[in-house]
C-alpha cells in the first residue's frame, strides 16, 4: 500500500469512528476522540514537516531517520508538545489574532530548531540554540509588554484582558476601594423600595433599604463543599429560589431552611409565573448534527417545575433556534478543539474539580450562552401571548420571543446592533429594556437601551460621558421603576446606580463585600429593587 493510500486509510478510520461514537449520543467521549485525533493528526503532520526541512538542510539527520527512529521520534515529540506547552502560555493571554499568528510561528520555528540541535548536537549548534532560546525569550518579553509602541497595538493591555475575561469573582478596586454600600441616595428622584442582591459566588443573599442597611440575609451552605450562589429569586411568601450555578436549583424558606434542592446544571437565571410555576435556564452535553456532520454542544433548555419542585416538561433551546446558528459556530468548534488550554481546561473541570459536565460557559461549544429568561404576563396584539418566554442569547446578540406552546421563536432581534447584551425586559408600556455590554474587541463601553419591539428602533439610551466610563464586560442588569427611572448593575465594578430619563444618577451603591488587603472588591450578577413590597406580606414585618 503507497504512502498516500496509508494516510487516506486512516483519515477513513478516524471520521467512521467520530460518526460511530456520535451515534451513541455520548458528546464528552466524542469531544475527547476529536481532540486526541486533531492532536495526533498535527504532531504526524509535524514530523513531515520536519523530515521535508532536515532533508533539504541537514542530510546526517535522515540518516538518523533511517537507523535510530526511536531517537527520531523522541526528539519530534518533546519538541512538539515544547510547540503545545508554548501555545498555552502565550497565546492564551493574546486577543489580537495578528499577535498570535506571530507568536505561533515563532514558537513553531523554535520547536523545530530545537528538535534539529536535539538529533545534532555540535558546539556550534549549542551555542546557536543558546542564543536562539535568548532571543526567543526577548520575543516573548515583548509580546507582553503592551507599554511598547508597536506590541500596544497588537497585545491587548491588561484592563482590555480583564474586559475580555468572563465571570471573575472578585475584581480590582484601586480608585474606589474606599466605597462601600450606599454613597448617593437623593430622596426626593430616587424611588424608594427594598433592594435585594448576593455578591458573586457566595452564599448570602442580602435585603436592604435604601441607605444600606441590612434588613434581612438567606445563608446556607447547602451541603459542604459547593460553591455559592449565581442567581436568585424571592417569592411572594419570603422563601427564595437559588441557582448553584451548574449543579443545583434550591428553595430556601424565610429563615434559610432548604425546602428542596433539584440537581439541576441551572445557571444565569430563573422565573416565578403568576401561576407560580418557576421558568428556569439549565443546559445539557449533547451531540447535535448539521449538514450531516455531528458536533457536541453545550445545549441550553428552559426548565419547567411546580412550585414544590416537581420538573414538569423541558424545550431544548437548540430545537427552537438551531437554524440561527450560522455554520461558523459549528467550523469554529471543530477548530478549537486543536486548543490545548480549552482541553486542559476542560478536562481539569471535568476530572480535578469534580463539576461533573465537559462543556462549560466559556468554552467554544456553549453556542447560546443564553443569560436571562422573563414569562410574559399578558397578551400584545401583534407580538406575543402570555406565558410566551423573553429570552438573551449573548453568544449570539441575540434576544428573542419564544411561543413555548409551539416550540418556536415569534420575534427576534439583535446581530449587528447588540454585542453579549443581559436581562432583556419586557415593560408595561410593551417596549424592551436592555443592557447592552459590549466587549474589549468591538465597543469597550455598556450602554442601557430601550427598543420599540414593533418597530424596532430605540426609543431611549443611557450611556456614560464619555462612554468608557461605564462598562461591564460580563454580566450586567437593568431594572425600569415605575418614576421612569432605571436601576442599572454594573457588576463588573460591584457597582450599581439610579438614573432618571434625563441620565442624573441619583442613587449609587457599592457592594461592601471588599478585600482591603488585596484591593479587590467582589462583582455581582444582579441587584434588583422590589417596588411592591405590599405583595410580599412578611416583609412588613422588617424593621
Amino acid at each position: 500500500m503507497s504512502t498516500a493510500k496509508k494516510y487516506l486509510f486512516v483519515v477513513m478510520v478516524i471520521v467512521s469512528a467520530a460518526y460511530a461514537i456520535a451515534f451513541t449520543k455520548n458528546a464528552a467521549f466524542l469531544y475527547f476522540f476529536l481532540s486526541i485525533s486533531a492532536y495526533s493528526v498535527c504532531l504526524f503532520l509535524y514530523s513531515l514537516l520536519l523530515k521535508s526541512i532536515w532533508k533539504k538542510f541537514n542530510p546526517s539527520i535522515e540518516k538518523i531517520y533511517q537507523t535510530r527512529k526511536k531517537i527520531f521520534w523522541a526528539a519530534t515529540l518533546t519538541s512538539f508538545l515544547l510547540f503545545i506547552a508554548g501555545g498555552i502560555l502565550v497565546n492564551r493571554y493574546i486577543q489580537n489574532n495578528t499577535a498570535r499568528l506571530i507568536s505561533t510561528l515563532s514558537l513553531l520555528c523554535f520547536s523545530v530548531f530545537l528538535a534539529e540541535n536535539s538529533l545534532n548536537p555540535k558546539k556550534k549548534k549549542i551555542i546557536k540554540l543558546t542564543l536562539f532560546i535568548i532571543l526567543f525569550s526577548l520575543f516573548v518579553f515583548l509580546l507582553k509588554l503592551s507599554g511598547i509602541s508597536f506590541f500596544s497595538k497588537i497585545i491587548v493591555s491588561p484592563e482590555e484582558q480583564l474586559k475580555s475575561l468572563p465571570y471573575l469573582t472578585w475584581v480590582p478596586a484601586k480608585d474606589n476601594l474606599q466605597y462601600a454600600g450606599v454613597i448617593k441616595y437623593d430622596q426626593n428622584k430616587a424611588y424608594k423600595g427594598i433592594n435585594i442582591y448576593n455578591s458573586d459566588n457566595s452564599k448570602t443573599i442580602h435585603l436592604t433599604d435604601m441607605q444600606g442597611n441590612l434588613l434581612h440575609s438567606w445563608t446556607t451552605e447547602i451541603g459542604s463543599g459547593r460553591i455559592g450562589f449565581h442567581h436568585h429569586e424571592i417569592n411572594k411568601d419570603g422563601s427564595v429560589l437559588v441557582i448553584i450555578n451548574d449543579r443545583y436549583l434550591a428553595c430556601l424558606d424565610w429563615n434559610s431552611k432548604t425546602l428542596w434542592e433539584k440537581k439541576e446544571r441551572a445557571h444565569h437565571d430563573v422565573r416565578i409565573s403568576d401561576s407560580s410555576d418557576i421558568y428556569l435556564l439549565s443546559r445539557k452535553d449533547e451531540i447535535v448534527w448539521r449538514s450531516g456532520i455531528p458536533m457536541p454542544i453545550l445545549n441550553d433548555y428552559i426548565v419547567i417545575y411546580s412550585k414544590e419542585g416537581e420538573k414538569k416538561t423541558e424545550i431544548s433551546l437548540y430545537k427552537v433556534l438551531g437554524q440561527d446558528v450560522a455554520f461558523k459556530y459549528f467550523l469554529k468548534s471543530y477548530y478549537n478543539v486543536l486548543q490545548p488550554y480549552i482541553f486542559l481546561r476542560t478536562i481539569k473541570y471535568k476530572y480535578i474539580n469534580k463539576l461533573g459536565c465537559w462543556f462549560l460557559e466559556t468554552s467554544p461549544q456553549d453556542f447560546f450562552h443564553t443569560n436571562s429568561i422573563q414569562v410574559i404576563d399578558k397578551d400584545i396584539p401583534g407580538l406575543c401571548k402570555k406565558n410566551d418566554v423573553l429570552v438573551s442569547f449573548r453568544n449570539l446578540d441575540l434576544i428573542a420571543i419564544i411561543d413555548m406552546m409551539n416550540e418556536k421563536i415569534i420575534w427576534k432581534w439583535g446581530p449587528g446592533n447588540l454585542r453579549r447584551q443581559h436581562h432583556p425586559t419586557l415593560l408595561k408600556n410593551n417596549n424592551i429594556l436592555i443592557f447592552d455590554n459590549g466587549d474589549a474587541k468591538k465597543r469597550n463601553y455598556s450602554r442601557v437601551i430601550e427598543l420599540n419591539p414593533f418597530t424596532k428602533q430605540i426609543v431611549w439610551e443611557y450611556k456614560a460621558e464619555p462612554p468608557e466610563k461605564f462598562f461591564s464586560g460580563s454580566r450586567g442588569a437593568c431594572q425600569r421603576l415605575p418614576n421612569g427611572n432605571t436601576l442599572i448593575t454594573n457588576s463588573d465594578s460591584g457597582y450599581v446606580f439610579e438614573v432618571t430619563k434625563n441620565g442624573e444618577i441619583v442613587w449609587e451603591f457599592y457592594t461592601p463585600d471588599v478585600d482591603t488587603k488585596n484591593k479587590k472588591r467582589a462583582a455581582f450578577y444582579r441587584l434588583m429593587r422590589i417596588v411592591n413590597p405590599e405583595d410580599y406580606p412578611i416583609l412588613s414585618t422588617l424593621k
